[in-house]
Formats: structure tokens, sequence, C-alpha cells
């Protein structure tokens, strides 16, 4: 007779390739949870090593390792009755095992098949798994569970909800969903835990943490009790994804999911700055605080991160480093911000530090030009790199993805940072989330300063201020407005649209705006922009792929040295 079976997700730490290290903090977590009287523990699949193998699935060694751990843990737990289901590393990803009696058992030809108390299991690997259903609907299953250890990216955990519960009504079955990520890697994906359960087609349950943690659920058979550890409810939504048809701020999602997305983005962002920190070793970071969009969401990131690592946000340096385009109005929203915040700060006025160089080199400092410019943007860098060797911290940039596409930094200045917390977000997208990032319990105070951050003129602030001393050195009068050229951005990166498809976009678009010819010609700078600029996104900081349109090395990429006369070809 079938009975309810009790299924208990462990996820446990990790410690990128560390395999003893691992294997003890699963067996420490299953342990944790033995009290749950669980019939089916199911570690994440990668639960060894962590997501990002690199080369190390191509050595026996290492493999070998694994498979001994694995049995080492099998062994352990000769003695009990229930079953572990986990995983181990191979060449091509990952392949399942189930454990019981000190037996290993492995999958066959992508599925693994196995009974607790009388129900017939099914467990599949990878993200794709769901897309298995007509398999899977063709072999007796109770109950069909899900094994993953793809990357996060931001708005996909939604669809991951809606799946299981598609799947289990579809099917009629229960569904269980367990993805690996606790601690793991920072670069180039990050990885988040979660857990979901789906009996019978019912409403799902759904955990996604930054904790190490095992989560219960009763599936398959008859229920009879309650789930043995309390169950978090989500609300039900539905998924939410960039929008198919290009949108006029395609990178900002449509409706009333706009607010989860962007706190979903931000969770992120200081994800993959605790996990750095965490597996460096390293408790604290130095940020340069302008007064600005970027460098405003970059303090704000670092104290999230911090707040996963229970740690105080005194741990932050802020650098507010003044130069001679500085105006008052961003100089006062830089304390203020960095007061509000709670971060250390350090003023560390850059002008005579920038005469002195000039002096050295022999440049005339009336003469505002490149080097007058370059000079302090690479001062603030080493400054901030080097508090961060002071402090024994790492620098965090604040550069983001428009940005890196138009090549509107200094090389060697602002383009450098020992991680980059913001890349893969266009500036649009910043200034949507900044005011429902101040809308949460972490950052309620900063409410006004952000509001007058969002409403400056966008500058880099390198040139000396006009005659009523405000802001001369505009970004978005120098280029363009930066909702077109992240529409751009988009049309060309994410959708691979033809010039011609691109400005028909953006006239119908952006026609009560700009004129034709404006955008005729803003596109064809974008263009050549982006070309010129490969060689600084070759050799740009790490940083966590986190939305599904980024920048990141390898995803999309033109020889340092190509002319902008191929944009024919490609276009």
């Amino acid at each position: 007779m079938k009975r309810t079976v009790k299924v208990c997700a462990c996820i446990n730490d990790i410690s990128p390739l560390n395999i003893s290290r691992n294997a003890e903090t699963a067996i420490a977590e299953i342990k944790n949870h033995k009290e749950s009287n669980a019939d089916l523990y199911i570690l994440p699949p990668l639960f060894l090593t962590g997501g990002e193998l690199g080369d190390s699935c191509t050595r026996k060694s290492f493999l070998s390792a694994c498979k001994s751990e694995l049995e080492t843990i099998a062994s352990y737990f000769s003695k009990e009755k229930f079953g572990i289901l986990a995983g181990l590393p191979n060449e091509g990803g990952f392949v399942l095992a189930f454990l019981q009696n000190g037996r290993v058992r492995y999958e066959h030809n992508g599925l693994l098949s196995f009974e607790i108390q009388s129900n017939k299991c099914t467990a599949a690997g990878g993200e794709k798994g769901f897309s298995r259903s007509a398999e899977i609907a063709s072999t007796p299953t109770d109950i069909f569970i899900l094994c993953d250890y793809s990357p996060a990216i931001a708005g996909v955990d939604r669809i991951i909800e809606n799946d299981i519960l598609a799947f289990s009504k579809a099917l009629g079955i229960s569904c269980c969903f367990v993805r690996g990520g606790r601690g793991d890697t920072s670069y180039p994906d990050i990885y988040r835990a979660a857990a979901g359960f789906c009996r019978d087609g019912n409403e799902v349950k759904f955990y996604k943490g930054n904790e190490a943690f095992g989560v219960c659920s009763s599936l398959g058979g008859v229920l009879s009790e309650q789930p043995t550890t309390p169950v978090i409810d989500l609300p039900n939504t539905k998924p939410f994804t960039l929008p198919i048809e290009i949108q006029k701020r395609p990178f900002i999602p449509l409706g009333e999911r706009e607010d989860l997305y962007c706190l979903d983005v931000f969770d992120l962002q200081c994800l993959s700055l605790a996990n750095r920190l965490k597996n460096l070793k390293i408790d604290k970071v130095v940020v340069g605080v302008s007064g600005g969009l970027d460098s405003c969401l970059a303090l704000m990131v670092s104290a999230g991160a911090m707040q996963k690592l229970g740690l105080p946000n005194e741990n932050i340096t802020a650098l507010i480093m003044p130069g001679f385009g500085t105006s008052e109005r961003t100089l006062a929203n830089s304390r203020t911000l960095c007061a509000e915040v709670g971060a250390t700060v350090q003023e560390i006025d850059i002008q005579a530090s920038a005469k002195d160089i000039f002096s050295v080199i022999g440049h005339d400092e009336t003469l505002h030009d490149v080097v007058f410019e370059n000079t302090q943007a690479r001062l603030r860098t080493t400054i901030a790199l080097t508090v961060a060797n002071q402090l024994n911290g790492i620098m965090v940039g604040t550069g983001d993805l428009s940005e890196s596409a138009l090549g509107f930094s200094t090389y060697g200045g602002d383009h450098l940072a020992s991680y980059n917390v913001n890349v893969c977000i266009p500036k649009s997208l910043i200034r949507v989330m900044l005011p429902i990032i101040t809308s949460s319990e972490l950052f309620t105070s900063t409410g006004l300063v952000v509001q007058d951050i969002l409403e400056t003129p966008i500058s880099p602030e390198l040139l000396p201020l006009d005659e009523n001393m405000e802001i001369a050195q505009k970004t978005e009068d120098i280029l363009a407005p930066y909702e077109l050229l992240d529409f751009f951005l988009y049309c060309f990166i994410a959708a691979k649209l033809s010039r011609s498809r691109t400005l028909e976009l953006a006239m119908r678009y952006f026609a009560n705006e700009h004129s034709a010819e404006y955008l005729s010609q803003k596109l064809d700078m974008f263009l050549k922009r982006f070309l010129a600029s490969q060689f600084k996104r070759n050799c740009a900081p790490e940083a966590a792929r986190i939305t599904s349109v980024h920048l990141s090395q390898g995803s999309v990429s033109f020889p340092s040295d190509v002319s902008d006369e191929i944009l024919p070809f490609l276009l």
C-alpha cells in the first residue's frame, strides 16, 4: 500500500571544487534534518563541487575522488532506512545517483527510477527535465523529481514555479524541484538554492534562499499529515521575462511584476558579491561614491551583501573623491547617502594629485582634453584599489551595461575594479530599480537622497563646472538619452536586428521626441562606439551574469581591432 512520502530537500553550503568539505556539509545538513523523519533526502546534483567545474571535469582523478566521496556518504548512512538522491559531476555536467542501504545506483538514459514507500519515483537532471513529460508519462510514476544546477538569472524562478504546477497538473502526479548553489562561485555565473513541491497539481510550495537549508513536504500516497517543516506560501504569480516583442523599454518587464523583477536583480547582485567575499575570506569592500546612479546602486549592493554575510555596514569604505567637475549637489548627495547607509567614509580631494601628474608629464592643466579627464578617472581607481589593499578588502566596480556597450569609461580607470556588480544592468533599468530598492526595509531612510540622485543630470564630472557652478558635462547631451541608447543596445545584442529594422522601431517609439535624422545619427554612433570599445570588454573585471542580456566575456564578442567598415556586413 502506498504511503505518503516525506521528502526533504537539503541544500548544503558549497565551497567551489572542495570535494571533502562539501561532503562534510552535506552529511551535516542531512543530520540536521533527521528529526523530520523524511523518507527521501535530496541533495543538489553538484553538491560535491558547485556549478563551475572548469577543466576539473576532464580530469579522471577529480571525477574518481567525487565518486569515492559519494560512496563514503552512502556507507555513512548505510544503516538508515531513508534514501538519498544526489549526483556526480561528469564531462557532460552531472549524473544522478540514488543511495540506500550503503549502495549507489546511477541513472540510465537520463532518468533514474526507484521506489520509496511503494511510490514509484522518477528523477531527471537539468533544466530541460520538464520537457520530457511524454517520456515520463509513459513510465509508471507517482513522484517526479527534477534536480537542477543551472545559473541564477533574474526572473527565472517564477517561471520554474509555474512549470512545476503545470507539469504536476498535466501528469496528475506529485513533483519536486531541487537546485543547489548556496555559497557557490561568483563568476561567470552565480547559483541560488531553491526547492519546490507540488502535490497532484495543487498549490506550489516554493523556497529559495542564500543560506544552507532543508525543507520538507509530503508527496505521493495519501496525504495523512502536514509537512514536518513549516511551509512558506508564496503568492501565485505569472512568470515574467523580458518581452519577446520589443517594447520602448525592452529591459524592463511589463505590468505588475516590474517590482519583483527589480528586487530579484538586486538580490542576485548582492548574492554575487557576498559569494565573492565569502570564498575569498574577505569581509571588507571599498566603493567609490560620486553622487551618481551607478555608485548609488553599487553602495546599496555592498550593504545588501553585508547583510547576507551578517557583517556591519561599517565594513564598507565609501570613498568620496571630488575633482575639478564635482558639484556641490553631487558632493552633498554622496555624503548623505553614505551616512544613511552607515558606511565608513573617507573623503579625498584628487585635484592636487591630478595637478602633480600634469606637472610631471608637462601637461597644461588649463587644457581640458582627454588627458585632463582620464587622469582624474585613473587617480580615483588607483586610490580605491590601494585603499582596498590597505584594508585587505576588494574594490567594488560601479560601471553598468550601457557604459560597457558604449565604452564610456576610462581604460585603466573606472573600467577597472576587483569585482563589478552593475555590469549586467543598463542605465534605464537602474533608474527604475533605485526607487523600488529604497522602498525595502533596508534602505527606507535613503528615499529622499536617492530621489535627488535620480533627478541629477548623469555626468562623469571630469570637466569644470559652468559659470553657475552647475554640472557642464552631461552624458546624455554628449551621447544621447540612455532610454534610446539602451533600446539600440537591446536591438543589436539581444534581438540581433538589422540597422534598418532597429531604426524603424526607434522611429515608431521615439518619433515624438527625436527626428528621424537624429535617431539615425545616434544609432550609427552607438554601433561605431560598440565595436571600438571591444578591447575594454575583453579585459573587464569579473562579474556574474545575472540577467539574460549581458556583455560578459564570451557572450558577444568581436575582434578588438575590427573596423566599423564591417558594420554593413553585420547589419
